[in-house]
């Protein structure tokens, strides 16, 4: 088929200009760029609240320790051979809270999972009928002598 027959038939010339049009928009799209840290969407979701779970059972298995998982708060994933998460986890240390950051790394299609790193990053104490100055922790309000 000559150029100028292609060219001359309205049909081919619009289906040429919407693939065209369509890799045009494709390419101006902001690319995926692999091995980048990408946000969790949903850190609530069961997988992930699971995955933050496994960190701290691993944790405390390898440190003889007796941490008690509360919650994923925050996450990163990464797509390398698998799946790299970096989760930010709440667990409890006897009555107090503490954050850590969590680098667990997944092969879902295997059934691997491997702890990479577990480290304490916050804080914070949490004991009931704990005294926090007069007010019970409230915040004092100024008030005028009068």
């Amino acid at each position: 088929m000559k150029i100028h027959s292609f060219i001359s038939h309205p049909l081919l010339l619009l289906l040429l200009l919407a693939l065209v049009h369509k890799l045009a928009l494709a390419s101006a799209r902001e690319p995926m760029v692999v091995g980048a840290w990408e946000p969790i969407k949903d850190v609530k979701d069961p997988r992930v609240q699971g995955l933050g779970k496994f960190s701290v059972l691993e944790y405390n298995k390898e440190k003889n320790a007796y941490l008690s998982f509360k919650s994923v708060v925050d996450g990163q994933e990464q797509v390398v051979a698998g799946v790299n998460y970096l989760l930010t986890v709440e667990a409890m240390d006897g009555e107090v809270t503490k954050t850590y950051e969590a680098l667990v790394w997944e092969k879902d299609w295997e059934g691997f999972k491997r702890l990479i790193s577990f480290k304490l990053i916050k804080e914070r104490e949490e004991k009931k009928g704990e005294q926090r100055g007069d007010d019970g922790g409230c915040p004092r309000e100024k008030r005028e002598h009068r």
